[in-house]
Formats: C-alpha cells, structure tokens, sequence
C-alpha cells in the first residue's frame, strides 16, 4: 500500500515529493521508507487504516531526506528496526534500532533486502519472495535499473514485479522497458521519482503496467 508519493490516487488523502510503502506479507509488517513528512505519513496511514505503531522493520532505501525524513518518528511510536544501507551523521534515532544492511539481509521468511548497491548513492531495494517470483521495491534505483534488477535477480531468481520510484525521464523510458523486459518482468508499478512523460510510456508499452499513487493497493 502506497502512503507517500508525489501524486495521489484520492482527493483525501496528501501527496508530497517522496516515497513510503507499507507492506505485509502474513503477518508481519514492513515499512519500505518513510516519506518526509510525518504529519503526512500519519495522517495518509490513519485514513488507510495503518498502524504505524505496529511495524516491526523498516526499510530504508537510502538516506535522502525524501525518503528518511520521517524515520525518527517511525521507531519512536514502534518497537520496529531500521534496516539501512550505510550509517549518516547527524540522523537522531536510537543506534540499538538501526541495522546495516552492507549485504543482502533476510529479514525474515520471504523479505530480503538486496544490501547497499554501488552507485553515486548508495541505495538497497526490498525483496518480497511469491509463488510467481520475486516483488522489488525500489526507492529510486540510483544505482540504475539494470543493477537492481540484476542483483535481485541473483538473489531471487525470477523477478515477477517492480515497484517504486525508476528514476528516469521520458527520453529514458525505451532503455528502462527494455532492461525490465530483458528479466521478464511481469507487472511494473513506478511512481516518484519517475517522470510523468516515462510513467505514460511504460503505461501504453508494457502490458503489465499498474497505476500507482498515494492509497494504491496491490496484491499479490
């Protein structure tokens, strides 16, 4: 379920440039990034009949504020662990909460992180593990497309769906469909920090396109 996003599917619920994606799988509950804003992460929450208090991990993609500025007040209403890519200066959380993923890291049966990828920022994507295959979560793929999806792919083998934000324009869409199409992806779901013009391209050019936004829900 989408919290945060840069648009949003319902005239209640608040949009703002950033990402949060609550995630179930069973019983246990996932937090992949927190937005910027905990006021609009609550709020968004609250409607949706979230309880951020009951989250046992978060996951954090990386450490731009987009993304992490709401951690703080996520492990102070939870008992949950941040599971993160590298340790930053001046963030103010518990240390006995943060875990660091440098490696993939299971959380726990059927999530995996892919640990820090290398790129001009250092960022992690979450695996989910399905009967059809592998469910990524990206944050905003800084490392590039082609290295998430190869790192998850050596980790989980098939990848059945992407999430998240792409990171790139419309001029980048063709090059982006191509990768996705070359690890068979089955279902792509982008939103954030994917451009407009690129969403419209994957939508018309991919059969397994699925709208996001704030309030989205998709199972699987």
């Amino acid at each position: 379920m989408t919290l945060i996003d840069n648009r949003s599917r319902s005239p209640e619920l608040r949009a703002t440039w950033g990402l949060s994606i609550y995630v179930e799988v069973g019983e246990r509950k996932i937090l992949f990034d927190t937005g910027p804003s905990w006021r609009i992460l609550y709020e968004n929450a609250y409607k949706l009949g979230v309880n951020l208090s009951e989250v046992e991990y978060v996951v954090l993609s990386h450490w731009h504020y987009d993304h992490a500025g709401a951690l703080p007040n996520v492990l102070s209403v939870s008992n949950a662990k941040a599971v993160v890519p590298e340790r930053v200066r001046g963030v103010i959380v518990d240390e006995e909460k943060i875990v660091i993923a440098e490696k993939p890291l299971q959380i726990f049966e059927n999530a995996i992180t892919t640990g820090a990828l290398k790129g001009r920022i250092k960022e992690q994507s979450l695996l989910l593990i399905s009967d059809r295959g592998a469910i990524v979560l990206t944050g905003c793929a800084h490392p590039g497309l082609k290295t998430v999806l190869k790192a998850s792919s050596e980790i989980c083998g098939k990848i059945y769906a992407l999430i998240g934000g792409f990171h790139i324009s419309g001029f980048e869409a063709d090059k982006a469909l191509r990768v996705i199409e070359r690890y068979n992806v089955e279902k792509v779901s982008p939103c954030h920090c994917t451009s407009l013009e690129a969403i419209r391209e994957i939508s018309l050019k991919h059969r397994g396109y699925i709208e996001n936004g704030v309030g989205t829900i998709i199972e699987f």
